[in-house]
Order: C-alpha cells, then structure tokens, then sequence
C-alpha cells in the first residue's frame, strides 16, 4: 500500500501468536483489508510460528518474529530497542495456558499473569496506545480461590482476574479486554472442549480475533479512549454484526 496523509501506519504487536486466538490475530491482521491502514505485525514469544503458518505471509514483507526468553522480556533491552518506533503502535496478548500444560498452580499463574503483565509493561514502555488482553469469562480479581487442583476453576478465574487489573494499571490510551466462555479452537481443541462446544454456546478463534483487531484499529484511527470490556454475548453480536 501507497502511504498518503490519511493511511494510518500502524505496527501490531501479538503475545502468544502460536496459539490459536494468536494465529488467528496474526492472520486477521495480515489477511484483512482495512481502509486507509497500513498493517506491520510484530509477533514476541518463545518461539516462532510454525513453517505453515507462516505459508500465507512469506511474501508480505510485513511480519517480523522476535523470539525472546519471556521471564526476561522487561530487562531484555534488545527487544526494547526493536519495539519502539514511530508509528502508532497496538498490542495483543493471548497469553495463556491451562494447568495441567504448565505443570502446577504456581507455573499457571507465571504465564497468566506474571507474562501478562510484563507484556503490558514492556507494551506500555514502548509507546503502545492500545492493548488487547483475552481474558476469560468469569474473571473476577476478588473471587477466593485455592491452589488445590481440585478448585483450580476458581484460580483460573481470580488469575484471569488478577491480569485483567495488572493490565488496566498500566493506563493505556484504550484498553480492550475479551472475556470469551468456551472457545472452538479447531484442531488446538484442549481436553474436553470438543465435546463441550456440542452441547454449550462457544465462539470461534475467528470471531474473537475479528472482534479484538477491528476494535483495536478503530481505536487507533479514531482516538477512542478508556476501558472496553466484552463479555461472551458482546464478542458473539460483534462478530455476526460486522459488516
């Protein structure tokens, strides 16, 4: 795209852009035609996208992957360095995990919460207006909660909770925060969710990331400030309303 005075430059950076909700950010950003923006996506992570996912954008010249040690990502100055530039920046995070993937409660909360909140430091740091966050349904900062696995859904709450907060501390220009319930992840389906999603509401990786991107971007190219929330049944009338 030809820059002009009107096209909005704007780099996106995307936290957790291996895992579903990431891939499918990183493909909206990338795939999606949006009037007067000029898209670069920046994914930060432990490691890069897999070789077919990157199949769709070998040829864009518009992403760059930064693979970086995540419990080191608020001290690693490179990443700093390479993060801040001129143009309007937006950030999306998708961190997350489950229990039994990180190993205990304690190593839960690392990547839920201690990785979140780095990225909204370094985010912040780094001159981005606007931060994304998936969150979960039910995340509430206050609930009482026990590292016990038997009452991990109450952790997972309260964690979510926890971030959400960390996040808003850092006072973003706008701050959008996704609460989806059960996500159809397709193929990155965990335990359960396969059955799940035949009998429960559910909302696709797609719909989130359409929501989450266009939300993003018309805060940038229109200033809008302060704090969204959306809840399942928000995320499920923006994507089937979008035009």
């Amino acid at each position: 795209m030809v820059a002009t005075e009107t096209t909005h430059r704007i780099i996106a950076n995307v936290f957790g852009a291996t895992g579903a909700v990431g891939k499918a950010v990183v493909h909206h950003l990338l795939q999606t035609s949006y009037e007067n923006v000029d898209i670069t996506v920046r994914t930060i992570g432990r490691r890069p996208l897999d070789k077919e996912d990157l199949k769709p954008f070998e040829e864009s010249g518009k992403l760059e992957q930064i693979v970086i040690d995540m419990d080191g990502m608020e001290q690693d100055t490179t990443l700093l360095n390479r993060m801040k530039n001129d143009a309007d920046t937006m950030t999306f995070c998708c961190l997350g995990t489950t229990r039994s993937a990180a190993g205990s409660a304690d190593q839960f909360r690392r990547v839920d919460l201690t990785y979140v909140e780095s990225a909204a430091k370094v985010a912040k740091q780094c001159g981005s207006r606007v931060f994304g966050l998936v969150s979960a349904q039910g995340a509430r900062a206050s609930i009482m909660s026990s590292d016990m696995k038997l009452f991990h859904g109450l952790l997972y709450m309260k964690t979510k909770g926890m971030a959400e907060e960390r996040v808003k501390d850092q006072g973003f220009e706008y701050t959008l925060i996704m609460r989806p319930g059960l996500i159809d992840r397709k193929e990155d389906a965990r335990g359960g969710e396969k059955f799940a999603k035949r009998i429960m509401s559910h909302v696709s990786t797609d719909e989130i990331a359409s929501v989450m991107v266009r939300k993003a971007i018309d805060a940038i190219t229109e200033s809008t400030r302060g704090v969204e929330v959306l809840e399942m049944k928000d995320i499920l009338t923006a994507a089937h309303s979008k035009a």
